[in-house]
């Protein structure tokens, strides 16, 4: 049996190594910039924040993902709509998806994200923002929506976050408060 220990030592640090091409701040901080990934490779189950922006990344995986607590996506390829399930990433504080060409969000879109305190969807195309889009995220406090084709504000769009107290709207064509 004690033939096995080597084996078993070699497979856990094959699990907790860095992923390539990505560098590593030990195995909680994981950077992957400017890479051309197409989706995110398979992180070690330590990493607590994943900066892979400036790639061609158009998904998240289901799973992998549930001890981040920062995930940074900026400029990548998400294009018109972001359809992720973020029940598994519930402990994510900080999302960046700023310069990805979102421009449809969805009522409760964010739903999942019990603990998050910045999200970043600045520098994307979004022209409205629907009712309960920010349902659930009870604890977010900035919400970046600087530089999209945003036009209105209706009344109640910001309902379910209900701890927001910086929301930045530069470089936006908004015309009406509702």
């Amino acid at each position: 049996m004690l033939w096995l220990l080597p084996m078993v030592f070699a497979l856990i640090a094959v699990v907790d190594a860095c992923p390539t091409p990505c560098k590593c701040e030990d195995t909680d901080i994981i950077t992957c910039f400017g890479q051309r990934l197409l989706e995110l490779p398979r992180l070690p189950q330590s990493t607590k924040q994943l900066y892979a922006t400036h790639n061609k990344i158009q998904a998240l995986p289901d799973e992998g993902l549930e001890e981040l607590t920062i995930l940074d996506l900026t400029k990548n390829a998400f294009n018109l709509s972001l359809n992720t399930n973020w029940q598994n990433m519930s402990n994510l504080t900080k999302l960046f998806l700023s310069g990805n060409g979102l421009s449809t969000l969805t009522p409760r879109q964010f739903q999942g994200l019990s603990n998050l305190e910045v999200l970043d969807l600045s520098d994307n195309q979004i022209k409205t923002l629907p009712q309960m889009f920010l349902y659930g995220l009870t604890k977010l406090q900035v919400l970046n929506l600087n530089m999209n084709k945003i036009f209105s504000l209706s009344y109640g769009v910001l309902d379910g976050a209900p701890a927001l107290n910086d929301l930045q709207l530069r470089s936006n064509m908004v015309k009406m408060i509702e």
